[in-house]
């Protein structure tokens, strides 16, 4: 039998102290806003279902960064079916670092680099 000064039990009450935390945030949130918990539900959802896709919104992109003026996409290793996707995705990435491309821009390269027959 477990006593109150065991780790393991300290641990499992902290964890339910937190829970109980943020169990009373997210009622708090929706009482504030109902919106807003069903878009963080959205999200999730969508986050994680292992078989969706979701595109990022346009107005994630930071419209400050830009591309280097001498920027051509010929330069990128492209994809076809019979390459490895997981060797194609890292030879993306090191093309881009070595332009100093910054990663927030990758995900509006990235189709550049694949195959028209993809």
């Amino acid at each position: 039998m477990a006593t109150q000064t065991d780790p393991m039990s300290q641990s499992l009450s902290k964890l339910n102290e937190m829970f109980e935390s943020l169990n009373n945030r997210i009622s708090a949130l929706e009482k504030a806003n109902p919106n807003k918990v069903k878009y963080f539900e959205t999200m999730v959802h969508r986050l994680t279902d292992p078989h969706s896709y979701h595109e990022s919104l346009e107005c994630d992109l930071d419209l400050t960064i830009q591309l280097p003026e001498k920027f051509s996409a010929s330069d990128l290793p492209m994809f076809k079916p019979t390459d490895d996707p997981r060797s194609h995705l890292k030879g993306f990435r090191a093309t881009m670092s070595i332009k100093g491309i910054d990663s927030a821009l990758y995900p509006k390269i990235f189709p550049l680099s694949l195959d028209l027959v993809c």
